[in-house]
């Protein structure tokens, strides 16, 4: 599963590829911007009923998000450090 921290530089960086601001983002998903500045910082996950509009919002399948399988998503995430394996 994603952590916290994980999630929210996806979502990030999700929401500067489509070029939109926080408050927007915030609007389209019906909560105040500084909840969505909490997910994007890492603090806390968003409940069921947000991450479906984040999906819906942000184009991205919220089963691929969830067990971290960010290469399904087109989007450039060379800033995540990922494990060795």
């Amino acid at each position: 599963m994603i952590s916290k921290e994980n999630f929210g530089k996806f979502i990030g960086q999700r929401r500067k590829y489509k070029g939109v601001s926080q408050q927007e983002l915030a609007a389209k998903v019906c909560v105040d911007y500084k909840t969505l500045s909490k997910w994007e910082n890492g603090s806390c996950f968003p409940d069921i009923e947000s991450m479906e509009c984040l999906s819906k919002a942000l184009d991205f399948d919220i089963t691929d998000v969830i067990n971290e399988r960010l290469d399904m998503i087109s989007v450039s995430y060379t800033h995540l450090t990922l494990p060795t394996i």
